[in-house]
This record gives structure tokens, sequence and C-alpha cells, in this order.
């Protein structure tokens, strides 16, 4: 005879089963998890030492001011729509401080060559959908389709700091912190 418990076991397998197909398809429309500290980059485009630039400005950045700018270098879309996963992943990560939605996602598609930035409320007066636009199609694109990605990405990071005041821009550390990675 068959035991409650195996039966119970049985019944949840048979549903597994049945369902798994639609929870791996779920699973696939979340963003990935969150990087640790301010860059993600999964196709490994930017130099070890370019990343690390970038984190620590980003980082001393957030300090200085509460505005938090997260680089994002994703592999692909994977057949999603560009803008809406870009948004998806902004709110999903959550950037930016709670209540003052401070936050930036500077976010490129490697495989599907495409960039987009999010920009939470708390930002938009000053990083305008224009500025983002001068950011993306002047800096980054150019010095992509140069084959320059570690100055793509930087120099686009650097330029919104430099919109938003940043006093590691107008000071002048966030150069210098990047011309010691040999981004020139």
């Amino acid at each position: 005879p068959v035991s409650v418990k195996q039966l119970i076991l049985i019944l949840i397998s048979a549903i597994f089963v049945q369902y798994a197909p639609c929870l791996q398809s779920f699973a696939s429309m979340l963003p990935p998890q969150k990087p640790i500290g301010h860059l993600l980059d999964e196709p490994e485009a930017l130099k070890p030492a370019v990343r690390s630039a970038l984190e620590r400005i980003l980082s001393e950045h957030e300090k200085a001011t509460g505005e938090q700018v997260i680089v994002a270098v994703f592999k692909g879309l994977d057949g999603e729509e560009p803008v809406a996963w870009t948004k998806r992943v902004f709110r999903h990560w959550k950037i930016g401080m709670q209540g003052r939605e401070s936050g930036v996602l500077l976010a490129l598609y490697w495989k599907d060559r495409n960039a987009l930035m999010e920009a939470g409320y708390g930002i938009e007066a000053v990083l305008t959908r224009n500025k983002r636009r001068h950011i993306l199609f002047n800096i980054l694109v150019p010095e992509l389709k140069a084959g320059r990605p570690d100055r793509a990405v930087s120099f686009a990071a650097v330029e919104i700091l430099r919109v938003l005041e940043s006093p590691l821009v107008s000071s002048g550390q966030a150069g210098r912190i990047l011309r010691l990675a040999g981004v020139d």
C-alpha cells in the first residue's frame, strides 16, 4: 500500500513535471540578479582594470551624492523588447534610493548592438531624455563603432556623472582613476 506521504510526493512530482515548462519560461522573463556593486559585464567586454575603475568611480559617486548609477553590459536581449526589458531591470533591481528615485541604469546589449538608459523620477529633471540620447548616440555609440568598448562605457558613465554634477568629475578624480586604468 502507498502511504499518504508517498502519495503527496507523487502528486507534487506530477504537478512539477506538468508545469515545469511554464516555470522555466517565467524564470527566463526575470532579469538577472542585481550586481553586488555598480557594474555588470556578462560578456566580459571590458578589461578588468576598467571594470575596477568604473566600480570605484560609481561607488564613490553614490557615497558622495546618494545617486546610484549602474552600468550593465548584458550578453543580449534573448528576444526581449529592449525598452520594456530595460525598464523591468531598472524596477527589479530597485536602482536609486527609496523615496528619492535617484538612480540611473546604463544598459548595453552586446550581441544585439543596442543600448538604452533609464533614469528614476528624481533624476529625470537633470538627466533629461535629450541628454540621455546625447550620451548614447554621441558618446557611447561612436566609441563602440570604433571598437573601443572600454572608452565607450567609461566616457558614457563619466558623462552621466558630469550631467549629475558629480564631485568626482568636477575635481578631476574620475578622469585620474580612468587614466590609471588605461582609459584616455
